[in-house]
């Protein structure tokens, strides 16, 4: 059922029915009374009209900023979806390289790595002691720093794979 239109000047109306008869005949003999009776009245009316247009106002100006969310909420919600499908896709790139680190580590590959990786640090000191030992008076002290450091972080990265390496086979050796 639709909504039936209520006419601006109803609220007047409805109060000039709640007038009695005397009071009616008073408004109608004098004009200086009726004309401040339909004063306070308009007045009313059109204070109530503000009201209803401010919080017209407030609700558009609201829904405006409810669709503007909508639409941030809406590409960030694009974004969530491609970074979701992205994660799925890379964890099923990592299934097979996974499964292929387990399948190498079951079949005792893991001894050779930690044969090659052993001689690796002991390259690697090597060349740290090899390098230390050539410095002389016209070394390049800037260059030797650099290249130094480089390769003492590359030993150190090799000692740490291969003692995490080490600890991992004790721990899987006693049943850990």
């Amino acid at each position: 059922m639709a909504a039936v239109a209520k006419h601006p000047l109803d609220d007047v109306y409805s109060t000039i029915k709640t007038l009695s008869t005397e009071e009616l005949k008073g408004l109608l003999e004098d004009d200086e009374l009726l004309r401040e009776y339909f004063e306070q009245s308009l007045t009313a009316f059109k204070a109530k009209q503000d009201l209803v247009r401010n919080i017209k106002t407030q609700i558009f100006e609201e829904a405006q900023k409810n669709l503007t969310a909508k639409d941030e909420f809406e590409k960030v919600q694009v974004e969530v979806e491609t970074l979701r499908a992205a994660v799925y896709q890379r964890q099923q790139d990592l299934k097979p390289l996974s499964a292929r680190v387990e399948e190498v580590q079951q079949e005792g590959n893991i001894h050779a790595v930690i044969g090659r990786l052993e001689g690796a640090v002991s390259e690697a000191e090597s060349q740290c002691r090899e390098m230390a030992s050539n410095t002389d008076s016209d070394t390049n002290w800037n260059k030797f720093a650099t290249d130094f450091i480089k390769l003492r972080k590359t030993l150190h990265y090799r000692q740490a794979i291969l003692e995490r390496l080490t600890i991992d086979r004790t721990d899987i050796g006693h049943g850990r």
